[in-house]
């Protein structure tokens, strides 16, 4: 995967944008926090969750891709080649007041969330024209398309700080004695977080703390330690919350190819 970073005025609100490209079925896309903008240059591809093998959604031109909350696996007939925009925490409100939860493990066309609507055309001519010039004709749309800094700038703010408290400690925390230490109450954090993130900060740290201990795995490595060292309670423990959110354990996740966004 190709990585480009934004212009200095959206890096407040643009994590990175990225390219990837996969002939037919993908490896797994492990579970992710974060919100995307994909556009699509090459053959439609589906969304698969990797649990449930249900649908999450078809990527079909430009499409808002929500947090995902389980793996997902890409599924084609062609080539996929795609570009993305990642968002930083919080950083989508200041493009549409939607909440995030609404797209949580969904995709939605583009043109029904943003005000302008994205001239994909430009992009298929582009062809093999470099990466950045394609990032170029990217940003002039989201620079059409900013609204300010989101309609709940305290609320970003305090959502953010419980995020980067959740991802310093990889999510092994107790979020209930976190959100006792602000002067919001529980459930207005958590109401808050869901509609600038897509989901609770609970279901946050879960996931931050499956990435986490995901990257340490290896044949080497005893699972035991590595969930112990992540805080989850025993190795069936660690074992169990690992199928649940890729549909593998992790001896089968091992070589299996994953893909993680970060």
């Amino acid at each position: 995967m190709v990585k480009w970073q934004p212009s200095p005025d959206l890096a407040d609100v643009v994590e990175f944008y990225w390219a990837l490209t996969l002939n037919g079925e993908g490896p797994l896309i492990l579970p992710d926090t974060t919100t995307n903008v994909v556009f699509n240059l090459g053959t439609s591809h589906e969304l698969v969750n990797a649990r449930t093998k249900g649908l999450n959604g078809t990527i079909i031109a430009c499409h808002l891709v929500g947090p995902k909350g389980s793996g997902v696996r890409v599924q084609s007939k062609g080539r996929v080649n795609v570009l993305g925009v990642r968002f930083r925490l919080g950083g989508f409100s200041s493009f549409s007041n939607m909440p995030l939860s609404s797209v949580f493990e969904q995709t939605a066309l583009a043109k029904d969330i943003f005000k302008h609507e994205f001239e994909h055309r430009k992009l298929e001519a582009s062809g093999k024209l470099p990466f950045y010039f394609k990032v170029e004709l990217i940003e002039k749309w989201l620079r059409r398309n900013r609204i300010g800094k989101g309609g709940k700038p305290a609320a970003i703010s305090e959502v953010r700080l419980l995020a980067e408290a959740i991802c310093k400690q990889n999510g092994g925390v107790a979020i209930q004695q976190m959100t006792k230490d602000s002067k919001m109450s529980t459930r207005w954090i958590r109401d808050r977080f869901k509609e600038a993130v897509g989901l609770s900060p609970k279901h946050f740290a879960r996931i931050v703390r499956l990435n986490k201990v995901a990257k340490g795995i290896s044949d080497e490595r005893s699972l035991t330690r590595l969930g112990l060292e992540a805080s989850y309670y025993d190795q069936s423990h660690f074992i169990r919350e690992f199928k649940e959110f890729t549909g593998l354990t992790p001896k089968e996740y091992t070589g299996s190819g994953s893909l993680l966004f970060d």
